[in-house]
């Protein structure tokens, strides 16, 4: 038995290269098989997936793109996303019961590496929620270029702008500029790792 999410109403790709991990609660019986179909690939066998163990209870899980695997022995680049597929396991052929539940399906960017200078930092919004505007802040430990993105639901990209910092202290004026009402995501890319990302939400 298996259960599909869409992307867009219309199966249309999206590029999800920007983060670099799944998340979700579940819970259920047996083993979940996790598939991300991508446009590129034709043969459903050659998808990338992943199992999970599910539990009585709701559980967290995060799970890494590392950890989704291909017959094609290539590595998971999530740039044509058109569905994602949870796939209820049969351990030994029988007839079964199986139930699942899952939540709070997103994706997200989890950076692994160490950082001894405090470049990583967590965006902070004032105000959070926010009308027409928000300042995003943030503290940065040198002068450089940066890239501001905002991300909806699906995982599209609605806004970029380019940013220069300076050391210590920085703020962001963020405009709505359209922008319907709901959770957006907003990251800020350098070119060492990432800040961010926050869970924005627009009145």
């Amino acid at each position: 038995v298996a259960v599909y999410r869409a992307l867009t109403p219309r199966f249309k790709p999206v590029n999800l290269s920007d983060f670099n991990s799944l998340k979700l609660k579940a819970k259920g019986t047996g083993n979940l098989q996790i598939t991300f179909v991508k446009k590129s690939i034709l043969n459903w066998e050659e998808q990338h997936k992943t199992t999970i163990e599910l539990t009585d209870e709701i559980q967290d899980h995060h799970i890494s793109y590392s950890n989704f695997h291909s017959k094609l022995g290539s590595e998971l680049v999530l740039d044509d996303l058109v569905t994602i597929v949870f796939t209820m396991i049969s351990e030994n052929g029988e007839l079964v019961a199986k139930g699942m539940t899952l939540e709070d399906i997103r994706f997200s960017v989890e950076n692994n590496e160490v950082s001894t200078t405090n470049d990583i930092n967590k965006l902070q919004a004032i105000p959070n929620p926010m009308g027409s505007n928000t300042s995003i802040v943030f503290t940065s430990n040198q002068s450089e270029e940066i890239m501001f993105m905002v991300y909806d639901q699906t995982g599209k990209k609605v806004l970029q702008n380019n940013f220069k910092t300076s050391v210590g202290k920085n703020q962001l004026i963020f405009n709505r500029q359209g922008l319907k009402s709901g959770l957006y995501i907003c990251l800020i890319k350098n070119s060492i790792s990432n800040y961010g990302p926050l869970k924005l939400l627009v009145k």
